[in-house]
């Protein structure tokens, strides 16, 4: 269940998107594959499966002009299992086989949970990147060689 500070820290994601100009769209008028629209998103978008096999909702569905992918937005200013939910996401991106961004916020996530989920995605093929809010708004203007991660091919 999402907290009063997790819902605003979702908010905040969707502003750094509208202000990266990205086009906000329902789920519903999501393009297919044949939709030229270059840069849009929409949030609480269903992709795969979760763990338990279940219908998942991602925070955010992305297509820029060079590719689609998933944002999880995860916010937590206390101890507890930080740790946990933002290695789910990350787990479940390698299970789904779809690329995502992992955003993270609140003391305890940035402070003590970057480094080791930063060394945890760099051995995922899936995961763009994780990062801050800041780090994630200064990305979505990166051109596309920035968003491959290291150890996998632009091709």
């Amino acid at each position: 269940m999402a907290t009063k500070r997790g819902v605003e820290f979702k908010n905040k994601v969707m502003q750094k998107l509208e202000e990266a100009k990205i086009v906000r769209l329902s789920g519903k008028d999501w393009p297919n594959s044949k939709d030229k629209r270059p840069r849009c998103f929409t949030p609480e978008f269903v992709s795969g499966r979760g763990l338990y096999n279940r219908m998942r909702r991602v925070d955010f569905r992305v297509k820029l002009d060079f590719a689609e992918f998933d944002v999880e937005a995860k916010f937590q200013e206390s101890r507890g299992t930080t740790d946990q939910l933002a290695w789910v996401a990350l787990k479940v991106a390698d299970r789904n086989r779809f690329p995502l961004f992992l955003v993270i916020g609140g003391k305890i996530m940035e402070k003590e949970c970057l480094p080791v989920l930063a060394e945890t995605a760099a051995l995922s093929r899936y995961v763009l990147g994780v990062g801050t809010l800041e780090e994630f708004a200064a990305k979505l203007s990166s051109p596309f060689q920035d968003w491959v991660p290291p150890h996998t091919s632009a091709t």
